[in-house]
């Protein structure tokens, strides 16, 4: 039904969450049993991050795991170089 929501009880479960850190927001997967359960975007602010993960998943025990991007910019003499891509 539209507009209305089930709250999952996750009490005893592992609850896996994926976190893509970027400098102003972080993109957050949730899986339990290796289904998605939740996906959202929240701002870069661990404080933040870390009420919204007790508020939906407080009852199971969270593992969480991040990935951060980093890009380097080669000098125009590295990207000749042999064995450099």
């Amino acid at each position: 039904m539209k507009g209305t929501t089930t709250k999952n009880s996750y009490i005893d479960q592992d609850i896996f969450i994926g976190i893509d850190v970027h400098k102003k927001t972080y993109y957050v997967v949730a899986r339990v049993n290796q289904e998605i359960v939740k996906k959202w975007t929240a701002p870069a602010s661990p404080q933040k991050l870390g009420e919204q993960l007790l508020k939906y998943f407080g009852s199971g025990r969270i593992h969480t795991a991040y990935f951060r991007r980093v890009f380097r910019v080669r000098a125009p003499s590295e990207a000749s170089e042999p064995g450099h891509r």
